[in-house]
């Protein structure tokens, strides 16, 4: 993305005027890479290989796209499809700080050892299967 927002900025200067080299590809399937492609004459006669920008640009935003949408692209600025990571407390912060975040939280089941807690829901559901049984046991 940068090399692309680079280009944009300059006001989509032509792809002929930037190096191969320069052009970044290798994240579209090896399959689709040959479409970028076509062979233009020079001056002196031999075919020179270029890239098409407005496939390129196509293909980018294509392949952006899928990416947002199976969690392999993420925006640093959107609520919907950011990563992981962002939405979490740093994991230093949470070392240093773990006690005093929870109490602010004021939830007080996060400060309970979890083993023991899901021993006390489990019992709490198998009481909830009996009632329910019984229940239907009566009609």
């Amino acid at each position: 993305m940068t090399f692309f927002k680079r280009y944009l900025l300059e006001g989509g200067v032509n792809f002929h005027s930037i190096s191969m080299d320069d052009i970044p590809f290798d994240f579209f399937p090896k399959a689709q890479r040959n479409h970028l492609f076509y062979k233009i004459k020079s001056i002196d006669g031999k075919k020179i290989k270029s890239i098409d920008s407005g496939r390129y640009e196509f293909m980018l935003y294509f392949y952006l796209m899928k990416g947002i949408e199976n969690g392999t692209v993420f925006i640093r600025d959107s609520n919907n499809f950011r990563s992981l990571e962002d939405e979490l407390i740093n994991t230093e912060v949470w070392k240093r700080d773990k006690e005093k975040i929870l109490s602010q939280l004021n939830m007080p089941l996060l400060k309970h050892d979890i083993s023991n807690l899901l021993e006390i829901l489990e019992i709490s559901l198998e009481n909830k299967y009996h009632v329910v049984n019984t229940r239907i046991l009566k009609g």
